[in-house]
């Protein structure tokens, strides 16, 4: 069973990135990659994905405020983010882990098991 995911990231190059990385690892259907929160927001309220990848920094909505913004239907999220003093803040019951930039596809598989085994878990 494959899980589904998005990605948010206002930069290109880091979208592509985590694409890349998600498409070859074996438990994870990306679903769309999204340049800002608010249309992903949206997405997640119709397509109700297991995981997003967000950046935390983006203009408009912070990666930090989609927790509260979709609440009881917010989905498990793994935050990648180039500013390491986020990486002590996203905290909270769907966050599975705070990754920062650059990423390496060691460090992001091993987030993706976590997730894959909570997902197990609630499934």
């Amino acid at each position: 069973m494959k899980f589904t995911c998005i990605i948010i990231d206002d930069e290109p190059a880091g979208r592509q990135l985590i694409e890349k990385h998600i498409t070859s690892h074996p438990d994870y259907k990306l679903l769309k990659s999204f340049e800002d929160a608010g249309s992903a927001i949206e997405f997640v309220k119709r397509e109700a994905p297991d995981l997003i990848l967000s950046d935390i920094d983006m203009p408009k909505i912070s990666g930090l405020e989609i927790p509260d913004i979709l609440d009881n239907d917010c989905p498990l999220i793994i935050y990648i983010t180039g500013n390491p003093r986020y990486l002590q803040i996203a905290k909270g019951d769907k966050i599975i882990d705070s990754l920062l930039k650059p990423l390496s596809f060691e460090v992001l598989s091993k987030s993706l098991e976590k997730s894959t085994k909570r997902l197990k878990q609630l499934k």
